[in-house]
């Protein structure tokens, strides 16, 4: 079955578009309500892809967020570090758990260098789905 990343595309299309306004508190915020979901949608399709292709994989647990990205890493699906993505998520958990400007500050940053990131997940995928 092939896998619709569709809504991969639309996430980063969004996430780009509000970035590349000028900077404020309710475009910070939309930016940071965008990097989460798009964050999420490229976990969710990683996840996906791995068990579509790889399902008799040894020592992967679909469900820990580590196995995922360790062989997504491994497979070439991401380009940034193993460190990078612990870094997104826990960018991700931050503003749901909680708020402060500070970790507002924080995000926005992150999200904006996670951008390419995901648009180079979106591209493997597009390029490798069946």
């Amino acid at each position: 079955m092939k896998i619709d990343i569709s809504l991969l595309d639309k996430a980063i299309a969004s996430l780009e578009e509000v970035l590349l306004l000028e900077k404020n508190p309710i475009i910070r915020d939309s930016v940071i309500q965008r990097f989460e979901y798009t964050f999420e949608f490229a976990v969710k399709f990683i996840r996906r892809y791995i068990q579509q292709n790889y399902a008799n994989l040894s020592d992967y647990d679909p469900n820990n967020f580590r196995d995922v990205i360790r062989t997504a890493l491994q497979l070439k699906i991401t380009s940034k570090s193993f460190d990078d993505w612990i870094e997104y998520r826990d960018a991700r958990n931050k503003t749901s758990h909680g708020y402060s400007e500070k970790a507002a500050e924080e995000v926005y940053e992150i999200a904006k260098k996670f951008l390419d990131e995901a648009k180079f997940v979106y591209e493997f995928l597009k390029k490798n789905i069946s």
